[in-house]
């Protein structure tokens, strides 16, 4: 990254901000990057670098992600482009990347003096693609047709709405909510939505999307604990606080049960209403629903993050026993990290992915004793550019936020 777009991003940084000056006062954010968030004690980051150049380097991500991935519609609206990614050719976005690139954009305001009329821009374009369960959610998948862009299947996919509700909270306390659009009621909206249509009511365990309330089955990934915790704050009540008990007893219970040895956890789990267990192979998505693959893969990112902010021991130790798997597995070489692994430890992945180094690295952050497994993990991140797969460069530019400190809730 160093080499290929340091000095000139920088140079270019700092010609954008002085341009844009105008629009940065007229948009003047309250929590602007970088904020240095104070961790929970013991929480550690990169010790080969600065804090200064830890910001630096997030700051140069952010500017190769964002012209990379975000594209405008010509009538106000943005996207993250997928660029076709693992769906078909013209495939333009999906609601998880959506989400991913609204909470970036709102945690980058303030460095970019853009950053709320892309928010605003992706909001219209969530909003103008309503899922089919209700107009609050956003539908999971978006093409072309011609020069068009439509809705590919109107259904809609439980994390990137739980990400856009988290993302308008995050744009209250940034611009707060007295101008053109209302942050607050319309996370409020989603948030309720969130929790009529995609959250199981009577167990308070989050389902996969709106596939309704006989439905037991869920997925690891989508228990953004941090993000509940928020929801909790502004919607009161003992229904988040709920879900937040029961996905991580989840989450201890399979690792207890299923994966003694390496402490992992699958990408799904079915029979989440009592005792769960891991889901069969082709059950929900690709043919690893029962292995820790490319959705459980978020798990330590969502986890590390609430670790971070709450200090919530129960985060630590799910986190801690993939950590440990992770640095036996590899004898602590983070060059030896594939995509997948079956829940007894063996490996099912070939490739080296960001998308499991970058969740990896937030977790480490929880506890001292990972400093070298960390440090290898940010140098190894900072090696590979962005702008091979919008998947790993969204989970590469949130854990880098992150972990340089700058992730904050609202």
């Amino acid at each position: 990254m160093h080499k290929s777009l340091g000095g000139s991003i920088f140079r270019n940084c700092f010609l954008v901000a002085t341009l844009f000056s105008l629009s940065e006062l007229a948009f003047a954010v309250s929590r602007p990057f970088p904020q240095h968030t104070i961790y929970t004690a013991g929480v550690i980051k990169p010790s080969r670098v600065t804090q200064s150049v830890l910001d630096d380097e997030v700051r140069a991500a952010y500017l190769a992600w964002k012209s990379r991935y975000l594209a405008a519609t010509g009538s106000g609206q943005f996207y993250l482009d997928v660029h076709g990614g693992v769906w078909e050719p013209s495939a333009v976005t999906v609601s998880e990347a959506h989400g991913y690139a609204m909470t970036i954009v709102a945690l980058m305001a303030g460095y970019d003096p853009d950053a709320k009329t892309i928010f605003d821009g992706l909001l219209r374009f969530a909003r103008a693609h309503p899922s089919c369960a209700n107009p609050n959610l956003m539908a999971w998948y978006e093409k072309r047709s011609g020069k068009a862009i439509v809705t590919g299947e109107c259904y809609n996919a439980t994390d990137g709405d739980l990400d856009i509700g988290f993302a308008l909270l995050l744009a209250d306390r940034q611009w707060g909510s007295a101008g053109a659009v209302d942050y607050k009621n319309e996370a409020k909206s989603v948030i309720n939505a969130s929790m009529q249509y995609t959250t199981n009511r009577k167990y308070w365990f989050v389902l996969r999307g709106d596939t309704g309330q006989d439905d037991m089955s869920s997925r690891t990934s989508d228990y953004m604990i941090d993000h509940f915790r928020s929801f909790a704050n502004v919607t009161g009540g003992r229904t988040w606080p709920a879900v937040v008990d029961r996905s991580l007893a989840i989450l201890a219970s399979i690792q207890s049960t299923n994966s003694p040895v390496a402490g992992l956890v699958p990408d799904f789990v079915v029979r989440a209403d009592s005792i769960p267990v891991p889901a069969k192979d082709n059950e929900f998505e690709g043919g690893s629903n029962g292995s820790y693959s490319y959705n459980a893969c978020r798990v330590p990112l969502r986890l590390g993050i609430d670790y971070m902010l709450a200090g919530d021991t129960r985060d630590k130790a799910i986190v801690g026993k993939i950590t440990t798997f992770m640095k036996l597995v590899t004898g602590g070489d983070v060059d030896q990290l594939v995509d997948g692994y079956h829940l007894d430890g063996t490996l099912i992945g070939t490739y080296s992915a960001m998308a499991f180094i970058a969740p990896l690295a937030v977790s480490a952050t929880v506890d001292a004793s990972n400093q070298v497994w960390l440090d290898d993990l940010w140098q190894k991140m900072m090696v590979e550019p962005i702008g091979a797969d919008y998947f790993g460069d969204d989970l590469k530019l949130l854990s880098m936020i992150s972990i340089s400190g700058n992730y904050w809730a609202p």
